[in-house]
């Protein structure tokens, strides 16, 4: 894409995310907590010895029978009788790590998100519980039992709420993204922010507007044209396109304010139809193998506010 840059230093007063490299090129994490001979409800013929399934040893068992494997790993999580149990499985789905070696606007990792939000979901609830039967209990214990669950619980109630908890965690732990095209990188990374930024209700009466201040001393908002911020309005947001606008422009802002010395904003004026396929743009006809792209309408709005723009064919 070509386009021009706005460089703010200092800055306007997201939090990005590390510079982190994933241990494995695939999802990778330790086998099954417990895993043992955990048969299903009996089933037809031919299934295995008395027409049952054939137990559940490891992860190609799951795959064989066709089974929902979150919704199963989410069954055991509510279901397990010991901390024990949990204690793997947290151990488990907090260091996993999935890395997308084509991750475009992030699509696959996205889907990812979506698979162990509820997983951490269930392990915090069962933590809870544990911890809330332990005092309920009135025995005499170890000042240290259920100590580390303690201390995770404590870690949540340090943020917004649980669901921003959530999905901070796993983006700052669990989600990998690599591409070809780096304008694809950062929009990806910009989605993620978006969405973690969303979780939390602005309150004008809180510093920051009640958004933990996640900052970095240089932030780089790339790709800031119409047809990506804010885009168009899809299934994964709810209420009417007028609402969809305004948390982009809320988010829009929140963002550009995340800087502590160096704030880069860079607006693309072209792009290859090719290219703006797979980072999902609608896009204009082409003239000279190029579609003209828009500038963001919140970009534009500050734009008084803003030094003289740089071409990018000059820096």
């Amino acid at each position: 894409m070509c386009g021009e840059t706005l460089a703010l230093t200092p800055a306007l007063s997201p939090g990005e995310r590390g510079n982190r490299s994933p241990s494995h090129d695939k999802s990778s994490a330790s086998p099954l907590p417990g895993a043992a001979d955990v048969s299903p409800s009996p089933g037809g013929e031919g299934r295995g010895e008395g027409g049952t399934f054939p137990p559940i040893r490891d992860i190609n068992n799951l795959i064989t029978l066709n089974l929902d494997i979150r919704q199963f790993a989410q069954d055991v999580i509510e279901n397990c009788e010991g901390p024990e149990m949990l204690r793997a499985f947290w151990q488990a789905i907090t260091t996993i790590t999935v890395l997308d070696l084509t991750c475009g606007s992030g699509a696959f990792l996205f889907a990812a998100l979506n698979i162990l939000e509820p997983l951490y979901e269930a392990c915090l609830d069962r933590m809870e519980a544990f911890v809330e039967d332990l005092e309920r209990s009135g025995e005499k214990h170890r000042p240290e039992k259920l100590s580390d669950f303690r201390k995770i619980l404590e870690r949540v109630a340090a943020h917004p709420n649980r669901r921003y908890f959530i999905f901070k965690s796993i983006i700052l732990n669990n989600l990998f993204g690599v591409d070809i095209m780096e304008e694809a990188v950062e929009i990806c990374k910009l989605r993620l922010f978006l969405k973690l930024a969303a979780q939390v209700e602005p309150d004008a009466a809180r510093d920051n507007l009640g958004i933990e201040p996640l900052t970095a001393h240089h932030v780089f908002v790339l790709g800031l044209c119409k047809e990506a911020i804010p885009g168009i309005r899809t299934a994964e947001y709810p209420g009417t396109d007028a609402d969809y606008y305004e948390e982009q422009r809320r988010l829009f802002y929140v963002t550009i304010t995340r800087s502590r010395e160096t704030l880069v904003l860079s607006r693309p004026k072209k792009i290859k139809p090719g290219d703006a396929q797979k980072l999902n743009l609608r896009v204009g006809a082409p003239e000279f193998h190029y579609s003209k792209l828009q500038m963001c309408p919140f970009l534009r709005d500050i734009m008084d506010t803003l030094p003289a723009a740089v071409d990018g064919e000059n820096l």
